[in-house]
């Protein structure tokens, strides 16, 4: 179960990074078409498409690492309760 954490952890991290360098990129746009620059529209519509997309991954993501996390937890507590009685 720990290993599947982990992996589930490592899935939110990787989508999390990605999330922030589009917020990135996205920003760096939206700067430079307040300064009065050209920029590519379409590639700006794509980044927001693709970040929204990633952050409704990630929420799913997060809710599926939650109800594992639970799981786990019920499983510890349930193993440590057994422990106990034997004692």
């Amino acid at each position: 179960m720990e290993l599947r954490l982990k992996a589930l952890e490592g899935d939110l991290e990787g989508t999390e990074r990605e999330i922030e360098r589009l917020k990135q990129r996205i920003e760096r746009i939206e700067a430079d078409a307040r300064a009065g620059l050209s920029y590519d529209r379409f590639e700006y519509n794509r980044l927001i498409s693709r970040h929204n997309t990633l952050v409704d991954e990630f929420n799913n993501g997060l809710q599926s690492y939650n109800a594992f996390y639970n799981q786990y937890k019920a499983a510890v507590d349930a193993y440590n309760s057994r422990v106990r009685s034997r004692r």
